[in-house]
């Protein structure tokens, strides 16, 4: 009989540690990919602005390249509306994906960074004006620069108002949004599952033992393999470096993503490795006190 309660256990803590860190995985996730929070969050550590800015500048045509301190001025003083449009998306998406909205839908309000582009370029112009114009009379660069406002009114074309659903999204990635809602879904479902079966294992390990020795064992075996990963994804990430092609803003911003992404596995680790601490020290402390007092009944 006690061999096969020592075989039950030692299955059923091979079990609790697969589930842990099957567990691990889970949390992770939860606290990063699908957490709006950790999303918001993200934005603004990420100078999210900055970073579209410098991909916007370097993408500007040959023709409107001039214009890339008009521009560059438009997006540093839009950048809380542009911040506040990002939040609304993430929102919108979470939104969509967690099933607390049966449609995809966002509305952005373009105006403003319409007219604050046309404001800084008609700025631009006439703070520097083509050689030809200097020698305009005052009414004539008036007439001229009135007709280059007219112009360029014409050649920004950007709505007021753009409306975003899952219908109007192109087909490929419209059928990948919905296969993504339906993996959230049953990634809740098995992350709850998952938990309350480490919690039974663990609960039956303890009852078939009267020990919390082998659970302890386990916790401290899943901290230290956590920790571990930690650490080898560190010096793994540390060493690989961005294309020469990646804008300055991204490669300063990389390495802290990747920190704040392992900051709930770190977490994870570190707690398990006390748990299982304190469980092994609180089975080894009951066993002492069960030794002696059955060494006093004895005497």
């Amino acid at each position: 009989m006690s061999f096969l309660k020592l075989f039950l256990s030692g299955i059923m803590g091979l079990l609790l540690l697969v589930v842990l860190l099957l567990i691990s995985v889970a949390f992770l996730l939860d606290r990063t990919l699908l957490n709006p929070d950790f999303a918001m969050a993200e934005l603004d550590r990420s100078n999210a602005v900055g970073i579209a800015k410098e991909i916007v500048l370097k993408n500007l045509p040959a023709d409107a390249r001039p214009y890339a301190p008009a521009v560059a001025t438009s997006i540093e003083e839009l950048r809380p509306w542009l911040l506040q449009q990002a939040r609304a998306t993430v929102n919108a998406g979470y939104d969509f994906l967690f099933g607390r909205s049966p449609r995809l839908q966002l509305t952005i309000q373009a105006e403003p960074l319409r007219q604050k582009l046309l404001q800084h370029l008609s700025q631009y112009v006439r703070d520097n004006p083509p050689p030809e114009y200097r020698n305009l009379s005052p009414a004539d660069q008036a007439r001229v620069s009135a007709d280059f406002e007219k112009e360029l009114t014409a050649q920004v074309k950007i709505d007021s108002v753009y409306h975003v659903d899952i219908d109007s999204i192109p087909a490929d990635a419209r059928i990948a949004l919905l296969r993504a809602r339906e993996a959230v879904g049953y990634f809740r479902v098995s992350y709850n599952l998952a938990i309350a079966l480490a919690v039974a294992l663990a609960a039956g390990m303890v009852l078939l033992r009267r020990s919390f020795l082998g659970v302890g064992i386990v916790l401290l075996l899943v901290g230290v393999v956590e920790l571990g990963a930690c650490s080898l994804a560190g010096t793994i990430s540390s060493s690989i470096q961005p294309g020469p092609a990646t804008p300055e803003e991204i490669r300063v911003y990389l390495p802290q993503l990747f920190e704040h992404l392992m900051e709930p596995l770190h977490l994870f680790g570190v707690c398990a490795t006390a748990a299982g601490l304190l469980a092994i020290v609180f089975a080894i402390a009951v066993c002492i006190v069960r030794k002696a007092g059955a060494g006093q009944r004895v005497a």
